[in-house]
């Protein structure tokens, strides 16, 4: 889960899964990945195509 990973970038996390051999993804849906209130409709688009380019798949997206 990524809110383990909130002193690094997004990327580093997905780097950490893929290295780690994790095809599965949960993400908190806050600071500071994804804070909804913070973050348009781009950057949740480009997060999303940085988690499939990683070959995972997300399969909770929490408030």
């Amino acid at each position: 889960m990524n809110n383990a990973y909130a002193s690094y970038t997004f990327q580093f996390f997905l780097d950490s899964m893929e290295a780690l051999g994790l095809t599965k993804v949960d993400l908190w849906g806050g600071v500071q990945h994804f804070d909804p209130y913070c973050a348009d409709a781009g950057v949740h688009q480009e997060h999303s195509a940085e988690i499939g380019g990683a070959g995972l798949v997300c399969y909770g997206v929490h408030p």
